[in-house]
This record gives C-alpha cells, sequence and structure tokens, in this order.
C-alpha cells in the first residue's frame, strides 16, 4: 500500500514537474521573441539616430558656409535662421528617439532578467 502511494506520489511529482518545465518553455519562448523584437526596435532607432546625425552635420555645415560669407544678404541671414530652425526640430526628434532608447533599453533589460530567472527555475 505504501509502495503504491509512493509510486503515485513519484508519478505526480514527475507530471507536475513536466508541466512546469512545458509552461516554463513557453514562457521563455514567448519571452525570447519579444527580446528579439525590443532588439529589432532599437537597431531601428539607432539607425533614425544615425540618419539624424547626418542630417544635423550637413545642416551645421551649410551654416557655417553661409556665415563666412563676408556680407550676409537679408536672404542669406533668413536662411541661416530657417536652417537653425530645422537644426532644432531635428535635435528635437533626436531626443525623442534617445527617450525612446533608453525605455527600450530598460524593458530588454527586465525581460532579459525574466529571462534567467526561468531558467535558473528549470
Amino acid at each position: 500500500m505504501k509502495r503504491k502511494l509512493f509510486t503515485k506520489t513519484i508519478f505526480i511529482l514527475a507530471l507536475m514537474l513536466a508541466a512546469n518545465i512545458t509552461s516554463a518553455n513557453g514562457l521563455l519562448e514567448n519571452q525570447r521573441q519579444q527580446l528579439s523584437s525590443m532588439l529589432n526596435e532599437i537597431g531601428q532607432i539607432n539607425e533614425h539616430i544615425t540618419q539624424i546625425d547626418s542630417d544635423l552635420n550637413g545642416m551645421n555645415n551649410k551654416i557655417a558656409k553661409l556665415e563666412n560669407l563676408d556680407k550676409l544678404s537679408w536672404i542669406k541671414r533668413r536662411r541661416i535662421v530657417k536652417l537653425t530652425e530645422e537644426k532644432s526640430t531635428l535635435n528635437s526628434k533626436r531626443m525623442d528617439y534617445y527617450q525612446q532608447l533608453m525605455d527600450l533599453q530598460n524593458t530588454t533589460h527586465q525581460v532579459s532578467s525574466g529571462m534567467l530567472d526561468g531558467i535558473s527555475q528549470i
């Protein structure tokens, strides 16, 4: 009688362990997909930031050329003002992208920590 109870208990524990491992594997797969998606998004944000940096460098060069002219006409001064306004807009976008990047990096860290916890529980 005790032997049957012991065998049933072992069998139930084995089933619970198998169910727990299957559940943990499903959770890990979900977290892996989430992490992969976030890493792709981080790559896209980095591309946007790189493009904005390139645009800003181009604008800085245009402004420098205009400022180095001996006599600035009214139109040239107006062009400098417009370029400076465009730079300001791009810098605002750049800051927004950096904020998104920081948020994603924090979330990515949390998900990867959760994955490590999940792996250690298996």
